[in-house]
């Protein structure tokens, strides 16, 4: 009879908004990249992770995504970033979505992954149509798309290189996909 490994329990560190210097609390509801390269700094998660990091990824992710759509509705969204600082806004946000996403998803759904953030993307755009003080700004979907773009890229590239590296060196075996 095999002994089962004990699984390991997934212990986050994650400090506090109020941890941060002038800090009122709402810091990672404002800069939800923030609290992303918090936990992601604690995870370092693989392709392969235990499905409870998959999971707290993708929660994260939804997270971010329902605070885009929620925040952006506010006031205090209007002239939060100016330009072209809301570029930059928007490209750390969306690659960091990217990563939750990369991290969260199953490897057979990796090719879905620039499609469903450029779809986020494009629905922050219409919806920022409807929202009084804000527009819609095309240069902002195509932050949020270069984001996708080479988030993804990066990240498959790295990817690409681990797993060739992690082969041994064979140059007689049969290339495999």
């Amino acid at each position: 009879m095999r002994r089962r490994r004990p699984t390991p329990h997934l212990a986050i560190n994650v400090p506090s908004a109020s941890n941060f210097p002038q800090s009122n609390g709402l810091l990672f509801w404002l800069f939800p990249e923030l609290l992303i390269k918090q936990i992601c700094n604690k995870l370092k998660p693989t392709r392969k992770s235990p499905a409870t990091q998959r999971y707290l990824c993708l929660a994260i992710a939804c997270i971010v995504v329902f605070n885009l759509f929620f925040i952006g509705a506010k006031p205090v969204a209007v002239g939060l970033f100016l330009p072209p600082w809301d570029k930059v806004a928007h490209f750390v946000v969306f690659s960091g979505i990217t990563v939750l996403l990369w991290f969260g998803l199953d490897e057979r759904l990796q090719f879905s992954i620039v499609p469903i953030v450029i779809a986020i993307g494009a629905l922050d755009e219409i919806h920022q149509t409807t929202l009084p003080g804000r527009q819609g700004d095309g240069l902002d979907f195509g932050a949020d798309a270069a984001a996708a773009l080479c988030t993804a890229g990066i990240l498959y590239f790295i990817e690409h290189r681990r797993r060739k590296n992690g082969r041994p060196e064979n140059n007689d075996a049969a290339p495999t996909l």
